[in-house]
């Protein structure tokens, strides 16, 4: 399996300090892939929280 790590370009959404945020977060083009996932640390007291979608 080919891995691509890529980091947040930007964010445009709802500002800091709600507790109900929406919004779309952005990557670098990445290429042809089956499976995304995104791994957010640190967020509210948890160390790791891992999404995964099969495309």
């Amino acid at each position: 399996m080919n891995e691509t790590k890529s980091r947040l370009t930007g964010w445009e959404g709802s500002p800091s300090g709600g507790h109900h945020r929406s919004g779309i977060l952005s990557f670098p083009k990445i290429g042809e892939t089956n499976r995304l996932e995104l791994m957010v640390f640190g967020l509210y007291g948890v160390s790791e929280r891992i999404f995964t979608w099969v495309i």
